[in-house]
């Protein structure tokens, strides 16, 4: 049974069927204590790391694509946490407010484990959406 604990006050739970609980906002009702959504704790707009499982790269299955969107900086080295040295960068696509996005693949390398590298261009300010694939 799906229920909703405190739709109609602390003890009296509803229960919604298969349709489950619909809200457009989940709210903490201690200030500063978050919430609780099965089992995993969001607090101050960040999901606490103890709710996460740690996971390392080794676990993660050779040929997995992902993608995160960074932070630039000035050409030269960027963080990307995850990403390793073995990995295949497949693309950058650097995001600059008022203008389209540019294709930087071409001048970017994976330098070092979580660390990519811009050969020429400044991103200072902007935001790079980073793609690559897993590789054992």
């Amino acid at each position: 049974m799906k229920t909703c604990p405190y739709v109609n006050g602390p003890h009296t739970p509803i229960d919604h069927g298969s349709v489950g609980c619909k809200a457009d906002v989940v709210a903490e009702s201690t200030a500063g204590a978050g919430v609780t959504v099965d089992g995993l704790k969001i607090k101050d707009g960040a999901i606490q790391a103890s709710g996460v499982p740690s996971v390392s790269a080794s676990a993660i299955p050779d040929g997995i694509i992902i993608k995160k969107l960074v932070a630039g900086d000035s050409a030269g080295a960027i963080t990307v946490s995850g990403i390793l040295v073995s990995d295949s960068l497949i693309g950058v696509i650097h995001h600059t407010a008022g203008a389209l996005p540019a294709d930087r693949l071409s001048e970017t390398t994976i330098t070092g484990d979580d660390e990519i590298t811009t050969s020429t261009t400044d991103t200072t300010g902007d935001m790079l959406e980073v793609t690559w694939q897993i590789r054992a």
